[in-house]
């Protein structure tokens, strides 16, 4: 998985450019909207770290403050979309 390969969050473009790297083709008109989409829709996956970019939801990120364990999302900086 890009992500997790980058072990940091990454941004839509960042991310479109680490799955092509990966031969996946995401389609559409505008593959980064596609992109887009397809991660926004993934709630269970993925989540937009605000000021860092998509991240896995089960892995904590501590430079943003965020722990999948607590149940004080709060004090993430997390977009759970």
């Amino acid at each position: 998985m890009a992500i997790k390969n980058a072990k940091r969050p990454l941004q839509r473009i960042e991310l479109l450019n680490a799955i092509k790297e990966l031969g996946v083709d995401v389609g559409g008109k505008d593959p980064a909207a596609t992109l887009a989409t397809v991660v926004w829709r993934d709630k269970n996956k993925f989540v937009n770290l605000k000021g860092f970019g998509y991240w896995l939801v089960s892995e904590p990120f501590a430079p943003a403050h965020y722990d999948p364990s607590s149940n004080d999302t709060k004090g993430a900086k997390a977009n759970l979309f």
